[in-house]
């Protein structure tokens, strides 16, 4: 059987600290731009001008941001029942008819673009909604963000919204593990024995920590980002180096508000 990219993410959700193999992804739905270009027919209309969405996102955004440990209960298990419902009944998944708090016309329109953009880039089947565009509404969200949207527990967030934030940081993740698993050795260069996988798995594993919140660390069962850190410098200590080169996580945390946009077609 053939396997679509969320079945993929699903499968690598929970990677634990410190591993460092490569992943492939081996899924045939359609990449995220192809699959909203595919959506989007020629010379349709675009309205990008819905900046009170974006203000509106980040509104909640600000009151998740206070989360806590308890948004890990529960998650395992409505991510299951989301991905179940989305692959059997596509969509017919109940889990598509439900609605944000917020009944504004941009609100609204980002839950419904949430939706196309899970059934046509994650789980490969048609939009639902035919007036509303099927691109990832948080593709501007930095990780931290996403985090708080998957791990929300106060409702501010749909189910689906904080399906589509969770594997989109978990796609992140995983880019981000594979771009740092086959980098070069620098301390055999100057002849170091220091263990180089592990300082590479502390320095991976402290960034992806500082870009979670209280709920996704807890559900992870991660211990906190400067205590990551730590356990990298202290490696370093031992062999008398200052610091080596290391790649960042992309869009890992915002220090001013996201910017999110909605597009509704015409």
């Amino acid at each position: 059987m053939t396997e679509i990219r969320a079945d993929f993410l699903m499968n690598n959700r929970a990677i634990a600290p410190g591993v460092t193999i490569k992943w492939v992804d081996s899924s045939t739905a359609m990449s995220p731009d192809a699959a909203a270009a595919k959506a989007m027919p020629a010379g349709a209309s675009v309205n990008v001008s819905l900046s009170a969405a974006a203000l509106e996102i980040t509104a909640l955004l600000r009151r998740t941001a206070t989360s806590n440990a308890s948004a890990a209960e529960g998650f395992d298990p409505l991510m299951e029942d989301l991905h179940q419902q989305l692959s059997t009944h596509g969509k017919e998944a109940q889990a598509l008819q439900e609605l944000p708090k917020g009944q504004t016309q941009q609100r609204i329109a980002l839950s419904l673009q949430a939706s196309n953009y899970l059934l046509t880039s994650l789980y490969g089947g048609e939009k639902l909604h035919d007036t509303v565009a099927s691109n990832n509404p948080f593709r501007a969200l930095d990780r931290l963000s996403l985090s708080h949207i998957a791990f929300d527990a106060s409702g501010s967030f749909t189910s689906i919204e904080r399906q589509v934030a969770f594997l989109d940081l978990t796609a992140r993740d995983i880019d981000f593990r594979n771009q740092t698993f086959d980098l070069p050795d620098p301390l055999n260069g100057n002849d170091f024995k220091a263990p180089w996988n592990t300082l590479t798995s502390y320095l991976r594993d402290a960034q992806m920590a500082s870009g979670m919140s209280e709920g996704e660390r807890t559900w992870r069962g991660w211990m906190p980002a400067h205590e990551l850190h730590a356990h990298a410098q202290s490696v370093l200590d031992r062999q008398g180096i200052d610091k080596v080169d290391f790649p960042a996580y992309s869009n890992l945390k915002s220090s001013s508000d996201a910017v999110l946009t909605a597009v509704i077609d015409k």
